[in-house]
């Protein structure tokens, strides 16, 4: 009996030190603030601000309260400033949170699920080219494809429902555009998709997306992967978010083929856009790492769970990086245009300066136009539009929430004021708290694009570059981030050089509380009418 007692007052103890003491004294987090004071000792207070969708309003308000280091849990921080803080958790050393495990696709691993620097520089390192802004401005291909996806397609779509005084919902419509663009550069344009001009395959492509990760499961998905992928694999969970990512991967395969054959069987009376030039980069990487492209049907188990499917390993390799694409592209490119629309639309002076300065470039805007468009390098050179995109994308940044990382292990850390911060601690910013920064970003909740017009002192880095985190920072940062920008360049260009816009519904703008900040409605209702020509 009395060693029985002694047993229970012993894990008594343990368990007091473990619970209550370590955490809120002798943890090398003890020092720095908490979210809560329950958050000091167990991670359930911000699993239930994430799961009511709390959380970048309750994290914001903590670093307004306490400053740049925040604690959120036993062994969870936030980050909120640049130096020995953005610039050492995004630098090197720090990989990703199982956080982003949700975001594999085929079963395989791709840039956005990779967790560890090594498997992520290997995937980087394949398409990185083709996607680097010296290669986009002077690539043939990118020009052609933007003429014909942009101003033919999609302006097309905008004149007729100028022409029939129809309103028309942004996000639709930009979403079609910026898939056909991604995966027209990726597969070329006559192998990949035109959702613009059909609506019924692009809803079909939505739901997909949206039913293989909605938003209303993200915070299960996010933050107990394991234990949602276990379940759904036993049956205790519907199957049909797998059957959703299923349909998407195969057709993502699909493309893949269509590509290949294209290599194949080279037709020299297409044109430059209809090239495959990241699908051909992406074979000729894996090819040097002896990936082989025999189909030798090694699937996955999520595929091969629905009967097997034709397909080389590398071409399941370049489909989980695609089926990345897909989600990110349909919302990172729709999303920013959407706001910058909205902006746009409630600034008429604004507008119009932008369209003097579209107008200027000449007749390779007109709608009508059978000239060349303008290089990449004449589009980068607009000021004012240059302005636009950088405040749209500080003040509607698309990745709103947390972007997590692991200290290193081995190894004890400094954020901020605060030293000895072991490996294995749960660690994050977000850009739109860094970019709410009032001493860097006057007045930061106001959409005012002349501040990036400001001169600056020469010699002098331009602060608010520092702080600028749309694309993340780092060997992590957006692959993707030049040709995101550069193709949203053309497509404000296009657009008002020809059009003035307006608002007819924005019910629902306010930007949603989750990791992807879009609008809550998910739709931008406007109308849009031709403009006169300025030919003076």
């Amino acid at each position: 009996m009395a060693l029985l007692g002694l047993t229970a007052f012993a894990l008594s103890i343990a368990l007091l030190y473990r619970l209550i003491l370590h955490p809120l004294y002798l943890n090398p987090l003890a020092k720095i603030p908490a979210v809560h004071p329950f958050a000091k000792i167990s991670s359930l207070y911000m699993l239930w601000i994430r799961y009511w969708d709390r959380e970048n309003a309750t994290v914001f308000a903590a670093h307004e309260k306490y400053g740049a280091i925040v604690r959120l849990g036993p062994n969870e921080l936030s980050v909120n400033c640049i130096d020995d803080g953005v610039r050492t958790v995004y630098g090197k050393g720090f990989d990703r949170h199982e956080f982003y495990r949700v975001y594999e696709d085929c079963g395989r691993q791709n840039l956005s699920s990779s967790l560890d620097a090594i498997s992520h520089s290997i995937r980087k390192k394949r398409i990185t080219h083709v996607y680097s802004k010296s290669y986009l401005q002077s690539s043939p291909a990118v020009v052609a494809l933007i003429d014909r996806l942009v101003r033919h397609r999609f302006l097309a779509l905008v004149s007729a429902r100028a022409r029939d005084q129809k309103p028309f919902d942004t996000m639709t419509m930009l979403s079609a555009l910026a898939l056909d663009l991604v995966l027209g550069y990726t597969f070329g344009v006559r192998n990949a998709t035109d959702f613009l001009n059909n609506s019924s395959e692009h809803s079909k492509c939505i739901e997909r997306i949206h039913t293989g990760r909605p938003y209303s499961t993200m915070f299960w998905l996010h933050e107990f992967p394991s234990t949602v992928d276990f379940l759904e694999r036993v049956g205790v969970l519907s199957k049909e978010r797998y059957e959703s990512l299923e349909a998407l991967h195969v057709f993502c395969l699909d493309m893949c083929h269509r590509a290949e054959a294209a290599l194949e069987d080279a037709q020299h009376d297409s044109g430059p856009e209809d090239f495959p030039t990241v699908y051909q980069q992406f074979r000729r990487s894996l090819d040097k790492e002896g990936v082989s492209i025999v189909p030798s049907l090694q699937a996955s188990s999520r595929l091969s769970e629905h009967g097997t499917i034709s397909c080389s390993p590398q071409q399941l390799e370049i489909a989980a990086e695609v089926g990345d694409q897909i989600h990110a592209s349909d919302e990172t490119l729709s999303i920013t245009l959407t706001y910058a629309i909205w902006e746009l639309s409630r600034n008429k002076d604004m507008q119009q300066k932008l369209r003097l300065e579209c107008q200027a470039l000449g007749q390779e805007v007109h709608i009508n136009s059978t000239t060349a468009l303008p290089t990449a390098n004449e589009i980068d050179q607009l000021p004012l539009l240059h302005a636009v995109m950088m405040e749209t994308m500080r003040v509607h940044p698309i990745v709103a929430g947390g972007q997590a990382r692991v200290t290193p292990y081995g190894k004890l850390t400094k954020l901020g004021e605060y030293e000895n911060i072991p490996g294995g601690c749960r660690v994050q910013s977000y850009a739109r708290f860094l970019h709410h920064n009032a001493d860097v970003f006057p007045n930061p909740l106001a959409w005012f694009p002349e501040r990036w017009l400001e001169a600056v002192e020469p010699g002098v880095a331009d602060p608010k570059m520092r702080w600028f985190w749309a694309f993340s920072s780092g060997g992590r940062m957006c692959l993707g981030s030049h040709f995101a920008q550069l193709v949203m360049k053309y497509v404000l260009v296009l657009i008002y050089a020809n059009f003035e816009t307006y608002i007819v519904d924005d019910t629902g703008i306010e930007h949603m509380e989750g990791y992807v900040g879009g609008p809550k409605s998910g739709k931008l209702m406007v109308s849009v009418r031709a403009v006169t020509w300025n030919t003076e």
